[in-house]
């Protein structure tokens, strides 16, 4: 079968391809001829199509062209890795039975030869392989509506783009199983990204320093014996005198013969560093989610903290309440005679706390980038004591049924649940729940609505309204809200809206199907449309005047939630995948049948070029209704195609090969205007048995 164009130019379809039929579309065909047929010759140059299902072919064939080239460049990239660093794969590794040390240099060579021959064959099918993708692509750039063929192209090439990650990643192990780890600065990957929005240009060294990310440790220059002794003895006291005398020996003997580590960083990547440090202009940070690593100016940090700090919610203080809190936090817990044990793990070690300390995470998702205040309280005097009471009150935060504990949680969750059609996916997240948390109301709930006893409820207060830390030298206490960096303050926070999402829904005129959270993400499924959704969301956000809702709803049937891209199923149920942006921004794979684009997108071309457009209720298949477009009560226009616009710009698979051709692709279609939809209403009364016998 040969694709034929204007041009006369013929691609014959693949061997392979030749028996893969799309019944969706034929079932499209078959209950309505005539505005299938209408379609094609309005679309398409006469005889453009030999059957109906070529332009569904010829999609279906270059998605499948641009998946075998990106195959077959990871394939051959990866045997050239292999050959460079004489390593034989397991598809040209040769045996024999004589095991001698000349047998096996014999057979080395001829691997490594076969593994020659074998990339230069791959080399061929390659070029094969992008000729073919080549004049595809342009007869179908040619033919198609540019709106058309945009959309195959962007679903087209979002396929191969992921394709190639998972094989660049399976090939990536298989290589390293092979007993190599490449350790050049040259083909090191990029493991962290680098945003840079300060107003300083950072050069490629400095990039790839930043790159290895917050995780990277550099080895020190000299031993740390004073860091090493000083925390072994916090360790050894709680230990016997004569057993920690033993373990000082052992250390000083250890330290005594220690040498320094060996530098894992370059001479001129630790001078880059240094010079990134001494740069007072700038400050590096790392992002608020993601593995990321942030360069912004020193005078938008500091300008952007302090009017955090100017809200209300924090007051400056004249001194450090370091030694004073100590002290009164050893008094609180030893009054209420907990146990030498508990006493031990909760009393902070005299004179050896420290001050918490202020910093922001840049929110890079986010439009001018806020900072998110995190409260670091390592070594506080309160650091202990709100460790252990979070582990105390943590579990009944489980208990309430909205509590959601992980993504994995919430999929066992949503596996089995059926939807109907007027349900509404939607999340709600509450703005800056920490901070925004009213600690005595908190407080009160806690001592009325869960059974802790009085000595947790009053170690608890106690921490929350000491909250205080340093920034910019200069002391802060926290009067409103519980610290972000605080072990204690999800549990509170938890706790609290386990009481006010309690009151809400009992209170709520109508109520969600579904109602789950995590921390201060919620799913819903609002089963009343969407003005009523509107008036829930006034009504959450007019009970307490701190806590504030932002609502999101599904869009194309999907919604993002924590790290999963929910979907909604044909069938009615809820299904999932990893989510990232580039979904977000692509086309689901499973979301429709790509034959099905083809004429989905002619209509709602034509919906977008009609000047009049009449609503006809044609009968769904099964595939239509993959997407919300195909729904009853479909709108369906006049389709009138003057003129096909210039090639749009495709993706970088094809780019190359697009660009030696100069000029502009188009061809004239004076094709008149066709009225689909009385061709559509005309099939459906003929072919009314037929669907009603199939329904």
């Amino acid at each position: 079968m040969a694709i034929e164009l204007i041009s006369n130019v013929n691609v014959v379809v693949p061997a392979w391809y030749k028996n893969q039929k799309n019944r969706n579309f034929q079932d499209f065909s078959q209950y309505y001829p005539k505005a299938t047929r209408n379609i094609i010759d309005a679309h398409y140059v006469d005889d453009y199509l030999g059957e109906a299902n070529t332009a569904e072919e010829g999609a279906h064939i270059i998605s499948d062209l641009r998946s075998k080239t990106s195959t077959l460049t990871c394939d051959i990239i990866f045997l050239i890795r292999c050959r460079d660093n004489h390593i034989t794969p397991t598809c040209t590794r040769l045996s024999y039975h004589l095991k001698t040390r000349r047998s096996s240099e014999i057979l080395k060579k001829a691997s490594l030869s076969l593994l020659r021959e074998h990339i230069r064959e791959k080399r061929k099918i390659l070029a094969a392989t992008e000729k073919e993708t080549y004049q595809l692509h342009i007869q179908l750039s040619q033919t198609l509506h540019p709106y058309i063929w945009t959309e195959i192209d962007k679903i087209t090439a979002w396929r191969t783009e992921t394709n190639t990650q998972i094989k660049t990643e399976k090939l990536k192990k298989k290589f390293e199983h092979l007993g190599h780890t490449t350790k050049s600065h040259t083909t090191s990957e990029t493991k962290t990204v680098v945003y840079n929005i300060s107003d300083h240009t950072l050069t490629d060294d400095e990039t790839h320093v930043l790159s290895r990310g917050f995780n990277f440790a550099i080895t020190p220059k000299t031993v740390p014996n004073e860091e090493i002794i000083s925390s072994l003895e916090a360790t050894l006291q709680d230990i016997p005198p004569e057993t920690a005398e033993d373990i000082r020996h052992e250390v000083a003997h250890v330290l005594k013969t220690q040498k320094p580590p060996k530098s894992n960083l370059p001479r001129k990547e630790r001078d880059t560093l240094q010079n990134l440090k001494n740069n007072k202009n700038i400050i590096i940070t790392p992002a608020d989610k993601g593995n990321a690593t942030v360069v912004m100016n020193t005078t938008d940090y500091q300008k952007k903290m302090m009017n955090i700090l100017q809200d209300g919610s924090y007051k400056p203080s004249a001194r450090d309440p370091t030694t004073y809190l100590e002290k009164t936090t050893k008094a609180k817990i030893q009054s209420f005679k907990l146990g030498r044990e508990i006493e031990q793990k909760t009393i902070p070690r005299e004179k050896s706390s420290k001050c918490p300390k202020l910093y922001g995470l840049p929110k890079i998702h986010k439009t001018d980038v806020p900072l998110r205040p995190i409260v670091s309280a390592i070594n506080s005097p309160t650091q202990k004591l709100e460790k252990y009471l979070s582990k105390i009150m943590q579990p009944k935060t489980e208990l309430a049924e909205s509590y959601v504990r992980n993504s994995e949680h919430l999929v066992d969750i949503i596996k089995n649940i059926k939807l109907n059609d007027t349900d509404i996916l939607a999340s709600l997240d509450i703005k800056s729940l920490y901070p925004s948390i009213p600690i005595n109301e908190a407080l009160a709930t806690i001592r009325t609505d869960h059974s802790f006893p009085q000595h947790i409820t009053n170690l608890a207060e106690h921490c929350l309204k000491n909250t205080y830390f340093i920034f910019d030298n200069q002391i802060y206490k926290q009067v409103e809200g519980a610290p972000m960096g605080s072990s204690l303050s999800p549990v509170i926070a938890n706790l609290f809206m386990m009481h006010f999402e309690k009151e809400a829904l009992n209170n709520a005129r109508l109520k969600p199907t579904l109602w789950k959270k995590y921390v201060d993400d919620i799913f819903i499924i609002w089963p009343h449309g969407k003005q009523e959704l509107d008036r829930f969301v006034t009504y959450l956000n007019n009970i307490h005047p701190r806590i504030q809702f932002t609502t999101e709803r599904e869009e194309n049937r999907q919604l993002p939630f924590l790290d999963l891209l929910i979907t909604r199923k044909p069938t009615g149920n809820l299904g999932y995948t990893a989510f990232s942006p580039l979904m977000q921004m692509s086309f689901q794979t499973g979301c429709f049948a790509l034959p099905m684009l083809l004429i989905y997108l002619m209509m709602k071309v034509s919906r977008e070029r009609s000047e009049e457009v009449v609503s006809i209720a044609p009968e769904p298949s099964s595939v239509m209704s993959n997407k919300a477009d195909f729904d009853e009560n479909r709108e369906v226009g006049s389709i009138s195609v003057a003129e096909i616009s210039p090639l749009p710009e495709v993706s970088a698979l094809q780019r190359r090969h697009v660009n030696r051709r100069k000029g502009k692709y188009g061809v004239n279609n004076t094709t008149p205007d066709i009225d689909l939809t009385k061709q559509l209403v005309a099939d459906r009364e003929e072919n009314r048995p037929k669907l009603q016998k199939r329904s």
